[in-house]
């Protein structure tokens, strides 16, 4: 069974990678300016929306802490004396 692709199959796939990578390169372009929208006017929001941020500032970073911790010492526990 040959699995290899053909040229034509090879070019639609870079292609559609391109593609892909522009589209996202636009997805994070355009995010970046809305963010620094965001953060350049946050002097002038309202508290609850400084509460909102911060919330979701903590939602994303406490469980990542909590999952490096856990691994960390379980890499210890499991490590060789």
């Amino acid at each position: 069974m040959n699995m290899k692709p053909t040229g034509k199959q090879r070019a639609i796939g870079l292609l559609a990678a391109a593609l892909m990578a522009l589209f996202f390169i636009w997805l994070i372009n355009s995010g970046a300016k809305q963010a620094l929208a965001w953060l350049t006017d946050l002097p002038n929001k309202q508290q609850s929306d400084v509460r909102v941020v911060i919330g979701v500032l903590l939602a994303l970073v406490l469980p990542l802490t909590a999952y490096r911790l856990r691994r960390a010492r379980r890499g210890k526990a499991s490590a060789p004396r």
